[in-house]
């Protein structure tokens, strides 16, 4: 699984989201690996997660695993990054 810290922006006085430069890898687990063309996938998931419950102005862990789709044949191919869990962090600032 991998654990990415993400600081939430206001994008309307109601709703939030993040930029680029307020994501963070925080963990990956000893049994996975984060590869050069993963980040796309993992960019892919963390705009598909529905961020209407997070505060403005909070960080948040998000846990991801990795997972695979078979196309047959004994094919099994990896296809992106499933959610598991968030966490809200509080012992983080952003630094300016």
């Amino acid at each position: 699984m991998i654990a990415v810290a993400v600081f939430t922006e206001p994008t309307s006085e109601n709703a939030c989201g993040f930029l680029l430069d307020d994501i963070h890898i925080e963990n990956i687990s000893s049994e996975d690996y984060l590869s050069k063309e993963d980040f796309d996938y993992l960019e892919l998931a963390l705009s598909e997660f529905d961020m209407k419950n997070l505060k403005a102005y909070e960080w948040y862990q998000l846990t991801f695993k990795r997972y695979y789709e078979d196309y047959g044949e004994g094919g099994i191919h990896f296809s992106g990054f499933e959610f598991m869990e968030i966490i809200k962090v509080t012992q983080y600032t952003k630094s300016v």
